[in-house]
């Protein structure tokens, strides 16, 4: 049997799919499903597929603006970690290295990174530290500071947590 990913939903072409077997290819940055005979495979239209979601992710389509300048964002799936009145993405990124060993075999593998992103108003920034997160919501920046260090919140130890409920309370107090 195929190897079908997880049962997961979509939004293609503005129609919602549920349960449907599902993988993101990373590498390719594109949506696999599983049709019908649950043995082809099909590689969606990126262009088409709004957002979806499989084992508790949720992904969106983000459309790079090349009329905002200061956002630094590419267009391409981002898994939202946070999605309020701001917005925190993560871009999966997956590279093949190739190398050779000491018996001269030609070795490949994948390198994965991550990169994170803040939405605010409708810019997007890059953001990698603390530091960076907070200047982007530098008008609570003192508030969002005794937050982090009242809740003991490790941004190195786990980023993408941190972020989020960094997020949280930001939306919460910024109403």
């Amino acid at each position: 049997e195929a190897d079908c990913g997880e049962p997961g939903d979509g939004n293609y072409d503005g129609i919602v799919y549920k349960d449907v077997p599902m993988k993101y290819d990373i590498y390719r940055d594109m949506l696999v499903v599983l049709i019908y005979n649950k043995f082809s495979q099909y590689s969606l239209l990126n262009e088409r597929v709004h957002d979806f979601s499989f084992s508790g992710r949720h992904f969106v389509r983000v459309e790079a603006d090349t009329l905002n300048e200061k956002s630094a964002i590419s267009t391409g799936f981002y898994e939202q970690l946070y999605g309020g009145k701001i917005e925190v993405l993560a871009k999966r990124i997956k590279t093949i290295q190739n190398s050779t060993n000491v018996t001269a075999n030609l070795e490949t593998y994948f390198i994965e990174k991550n990169e994170y992103y803040l939405r605010k108003g409708n810019t997007y920034y890059r953001v990698g530290s603390q530091g960076s997160f907070l200047n982007v919501l530098k008008d609570k920046k003192s508030v969002l500071q005794k937050y982090i260090k009242d809740n003991k919140i490790k941004f190195r130890r786990d980023p993408e947590g941190a972020m989020a409920a960094i997020a949280l309370y930001y939306d919460q107090v910024s109403k």
